[in-house]
């Protein structure tokens, strides 16, 4: 259920348009990944520690008890350090039937803070390195039944923004920033964690958004936003965008033509506008479907 306004509210569905007799399909299966989680540093405090996610490096070493409280008295000048140092979080998790089974397995970072290694069992998965945006990578090939580790490498992110701020021939800016040599603008990461006239310089690393395991058959709705084409006082046009995933085995099995067809419904439970339906036609991979409205 998507509401636009206090008054408008739109119900989005799918519908394949099957031929013959087909299997009945299940929804996706989404596993929250924020139990079980500890956090190591590579230089300082190795032994794994039980860690928050979402969360962050500053926050688990003081629920730990291991360093003070960094807005107590003079404690931002003696935890310089932390920022300075690479740190490891590390899970395990169960792939059952219920996630093997599927034909698409995702999994999504809602937020890696900030330049950031992942491995799903020993493996590298992806590289991060935006503290503002959702990292999404297949996983599917990588799990195993049973018992499954995935593990976070967080470089510091003073040393590659240093590194962006020599090789210019010239300054940029950096108000706020209370590091010796400011970096922050070189670094897509909170520029608070660098010190404002309101608040300490903590320059933290961490998972501080959800992370899922999303399986999936068929075709999945991923995405959905509208944007106004134009407005009166009596009407207004717009279209929604409509972000759809098909697997590859799904286009395979239901294919005509090289395409799976499929319709997009729009409706309303109050029933202030009648459904909006919307014929496509599905490639294997992500579809953007745009349906207009009025």
């Amino acid at each position: 259920m998507i509401r636009l306004a206090p008054t408008s509210v739109f119900l989005l569905s799918l519908a394949p348009v099957l031929g013959g007799c087909q299997p009945p399909r299940t929804g996706p299966h989404r596993i929250e990944l924020h139990d079980g989680w500890t956090l190591s540093g590579t230089d300082t405090f190795t032994s794994p520690l039980p860690a928050t996610v979402p969360g962050t490096v500053h926050t688990d070493l003081l629920a730990n008890g291991l360093i003070g409280d960094p807005f107590w008295r003079a404690n931002e000048l003696t935890l310089q350090w932390i920022g300075e140092e690479d740190w490891v979080y590390r899970t395990t998790f169960t792939a059952g039937p219920e996630v093997l089974e599927k034909e698409v397995v995702d999994l999504v970072f809602h937020g890696l803070d900030t330049y950031a290694e992942v491995r799903l069992n020993g493996t590298p998965l992806l590289s991060a390195d935006n503290m503002f945006r959702r990292w999404e990578v297949e996983a599917g090939d990588l799990l195993e039944s049973g018992e499954n580790t995935l593990e976070v490498f967080f470089r510091s992110p003073l040393p590659p923004a240093l590194a962006a701020r020599a090789a210019l021939p010239y300054e940029i800016p950096a108000g706020n920033d209370r590091g010796d040599p400011p970096s922050r603008v070189f670094v897509r990461k909170a520029a608070y964690h660098y010190g404002w006239d309101w608040g300490p310089r903590l320059v933290t690393s961490g998972i501080w958004r959800p992370v899922t395991l999303t399986a999936w058959s068929g075709v999945l709705l991923s995405d959905l936003h509208f944007v106004t084409d134009s407005i009166t006082s009596e009407r207004a046009f717009l279209h929604a965008v409509v972000e759809i995933r098909a697997s590859e085995e799904e286009a395979e099995r239901r294919a005509i033509g090289g395409d799976l067809p499929a319709t997009v419904v729009l409706s309303s439970p109050d029933a202030s506008f009648p459904d909006v339906r919307h014929p496509i036609q599905l490639a294997g991979g992500t579809n953007v479907v745009r349906v207009p409205l009025e």
